[in-house]
């Protein structure tokens, strides 16, 4: 399981880009889990540390939402939308909500691949096209090719508050406060995806890795005002199924307890 991983909205064509072994992603309460959290919650860019937001009065600033907008849509990257607002304050504020657009994962298929993945989910991919386009690729090549998300751009208020992280795709959700541990780490157990079909039922930790909500769609929402009808809870069997995982009695996936006791997962 020396694999590499990294974590891919494919409907986006973006990717994290951290290439890290599951051993290093899962034992630390940042990272790729971090990142999750970040794409199902985003609602605005992270504002500049700036002393004296620039005022100029641009031609652009004087633009209606519709052309804004449109003007937004063709940058090839968040990192351009961003810097084009930073080119005053009043432009800032009014192209947040388009660049936003293009970093939320809401809605979105979400896998955290293996380098070592043979086939995908069962209704994953949308042609043979995007199917070979994917599977064709070594993953360092694959994640080249789309867009690296910088965490340092989100700004996510709603994590400041007790949330529920819902899988549209099935109508089951897991409450943070029935939880110990982080709803990004509680997703990234069931997302991840590697190997072939012939995969062994009784290979080391192969439920991680053949996640059952690999390519699922998700959003996060607060849960205070979350409706639970229709839905159903799967908070306990996710903690469960994360617990084994640190739990594991293997070299790679082995969870020492120095840093249990630091982090104060258990």
């Amino acid at each position: 399981m020396g694999e590499l991983w990294d974590l891919v909205c494919v409907d986006n064509r973006q990717a994290t880009r951290r290439m890290q072994k599951l051993s290093e992603i899962f034992p630390y309460c940042e990272g790729i889990p971090d990142i999750l959290e970040y794409v199902l919650t985003v609602s605005g860019l992270a504002y500049p540390p700036w002393d004296h937001p620039p005022k100029l009065r641009l031609i652009f600033d004087r633009l209606p939402d519709e052309i804004l907008g449109k003007i937004c849509s063709y940058f090839p990257t968040i990192k351009d939308g961003r810097n084009f607002a930073l080119a005053s304050d009043t432009l800032f504020k009014r192209c947040e909500k388009f660049v936003v657009k293009k970093m939320s994962w809401v809605g979105k298929r979400i896998i955290c691949l293996g380098e070592n993945a043979e086939d995908g989910p069962p209704g994953f991919f949308r042609s043979e096209q995007e199917e070979m386009e994917i599977l064709s690729k070594r993953l360092y090549d694959l994640v080249e090719s789309y867009e690296t998300l910088d965490d340092e751009d989100f700004a996510c208020p709603l994590l400041n508050q007790q949330c529920v992280l819902r899988n549209l795709s099935t109508k089951e959700y897991i409450c943070q406060s029935s939880s110990p541990y982080t709803l990004g780490h509680l997703l990234l157990t069931r997302i991840c995806w590697s190997y072939g079909p012939d995969l062994p039922a009784d290979y080391e930790a192969a439920e991680v890795l053949r996640g059952v909500w690999a390519g699922h769609r998700f959003d996060m929402v607060a849960e205070s005002t979350f409706d639970k009808d229709g839905w159903t809870d799967v908070t306990q069997a996710v903690v469960g199924e994360l617990r084994e995982v640190f739990e594991a009695d293997s070299e790679e996936l082995y969870y020492e307890v120095g840093y249990r006791d630091y982090y104060g997962i258990f």
